[in-house]
């Protein structure tokens, strides 16, 4: 979508901020990001665009509460400039991480340490009665369902391999609920820590990008880390004892079973695209807009979750 130079000159008069210059930052999956320039200081302009998702209300909410990620001046539904809804926060400017070193891995670690000490008690929605988490349902949602409904599209070859691999995922999982019965809370995820959404300057790490931020298990976060910034075994070691992860067989393992099912949630996430480029509802300059991106990822990815099976079973 474009909004015109008129209507963000209007959104931000309601701040007693005149706009000098507009530059489109970039499309998100659910968003459009404009820079906006003026005399009291830089700003963000977020417009929701998603088809899927409508998540800039929680992420404006999200973003007030904590004192960890932009800080943001206004939200707005009411439609009666644009008809998207919107939001305005603080400009970060820095680097984004190529290659993760030591300094970088221990203040990542120490700050989604900090970012998962707030903590939700109530029932989440993988809940079941007889527990308060259920890993099962977790991986089912939306990881499992996810990919069933879309495997169909892709060809017979591939889809009775991925069969394979889920259903392996499916039935480890069943035999090792019971690690996750002492599960009492969920910690606020960022939800996305991808590598354009991390600055890192002066030892400080800042994230943008909130849309998904929710109450979830820390180790998905962590396992998300681990996997876009494509750590060794040694690097991850140093992250998760950074961060303060037990070290015991029961811990590692529960946490290789989160690091699967995320991994697996990744694949199921591909195999949705694959539909979306059949479609035509992924422009060709979006990230991995090509089926032969989409297969070389999830060989990569299907070779990761071979050593995941076989560490949990050991």
């Amino acid at each position: 979508m474009e909004v015109s130079q008129k209507d963000i000159s209007e959104i931000f008069s309601k701040l007693g901020v005149m706009v000098l210059r507009v530059s489109f930052l970039g499309k998100g999956n659910n968003n459009h990001n404009y820079l906006i320039t003026s005399k009291k200081g830089n700003y963000v302009l977020r417009i929701e665009c998603g088809i899927h998702f409508h998540n800039l209300k929680k992420e404006y909410a999200v973003l007030k509460k904590l004192n960890l990620g932009p800080k943001v001046f206004m939200f707005d539904s009411s439609g009666k400039i644009i008809p998207q809804s919107y939001l305005i926060e603080e400009y970060i400017e820095g680097q984004y991480i190529k290659v993760a070193d030591l300094n970088f891995l221990k203040d990542s670690a120490i700050w989604y340490k900090k970012l998962h000490e707030n903590k939700n008690k109530h029932s989440s929605e993988y809940s079941t009665p007889e527990r308060f988490f259920d890993i099962l349902k977790y991986f089912e949602m939306p990881s499992y369902s996810r990919y069933r409904k879309y495997r169909n599209y892709i060809n017979k070859g591939r889809r009775k391999a991925l069969d394979t691999y889920f259903r392996e995922a499916q039935n480890v999982i069943a035999k090792n609920q019971r690690l996750f019965d002492d599960v009492k809370s969920l910690s606020l995820i960022h939800g996305d820590p991808s590598k354009g959404n991390v600055f890192y300057v002066n030892k400080k790490i800042r994230l943008i990008d909130w849309e998904f931020a929710k109450y979830d298990l820390p180790e998905y976060e962590l396992a998300f880390f681990i996997w876009t910034h494509n750590l060794n075994k040694i690097q991850k070691k140093y992250f998760l004892e950074s961060y303060g992860y037990s070290n015991s067989k029961i811990s590692l393992k529960k946490f290789h079973i989160v690091q699967m099912i995320h991994i697996l949630s990744m694949i199921s996430w591909r195999v949705q695209r694959e539909r979306l480029i059949d479609k035509e509802r992924i422009c060709k300059k979006d990230y991995m807009s090509t089926k032969r991106d989409i297969r070389k990822a999830n060989e990569a990815d299907l070779l990761k979750i071979d050593s995941l099976i076989n560490s949990i079973k050991d």
